[in-house]
C-alpha cells in the first residue's frame, strides 16, 4: 500500500510490477520475509587485458619493466578472500598453520610486483598473483 500511495498507482499495478521484477530476477520475493533486491549475477563480464609493452612499442615509445619483488606464497599465508578467488580449499591449510612459511610448505601462488616504464618514466605498478600449479614450469625456473 505504501508503494501505491507513494507513486499514485493502484495496488494491482504495484503487485504486477513486483511480479515482473521478480521474474526478471531484479527482485527476490521470500515468503514470510518480504521482497528484496536480488544479488546481481554478472555472467558475461568481458575485460580486455592489454599488452602494455605492445601498446607502447606501437606508439614508438621505449618500454621497460622492472620486477620489484617476487615470492612464493603457501596456502597458510593467504587470507580467505584470495583462497576463495583461487579456489584453494580450506582443508589444504593445516590447522596449526601460521603466516610463516616452512621449507616443506608447497607454494600455491606466486606474487610478483612489477613497475612498467615508458620512455624511462614509471607509468604502471602491477601486482600479479599466479596459480603455482598451473604455471609451475614457467615460474620455478625464475624463482
Amino acid at each position: 500500500m505504501a508503494l501505491a500511495e507513494e507513486f499514485g498507482v493502484s495496488r494491482m499495478t504495484v503487485n504486477r510490477a513486483l511480479k515482473e521484477l521478480s521474474e526478471e530476477r531484479v527482485l527476490e520475493r521470500r515468503q514470510g520475509s518480504g521482497t528484496f533486491v536480488a544479488q546481481q549475477q554478472f555472467n558475461h563480464t568481458f575485460v580486455e587485458v592489454r599488452n602494455i609493452a605492445q601498446d607502447l612499442k606501437s606508439a614508438n615509445r621505449d618500454y621497460e619493466a622492472k620486477v620489484v619483488s617476487k615470492r612464493a606464497v603457501t596456502a597458510a599465508m593467504l587470507d580467505n578472500e584470495l583462497r576463495r578467488k583461487f579456489g584453494i580449499d580450506e582443508k589444504s591449510v593445516p590447522a596449526n598453520a601460521s603466516a610463516q612459511t616452512d621449507a616443506n610448505d608447497e607454494a600455491v601462488l606466486y606474487e610478483v610486483k612489477i613497475i612498467h616504464f615508458a620512455d624511462g618514466q614509471p607509468i604502471q605498478f602491477e601486482e600479479r598473483w599466479v596459480d603455482a600449479k598451473k604455471s609451475a614450469e614457467v615460474y620455478r625456473s625464475g624463482f
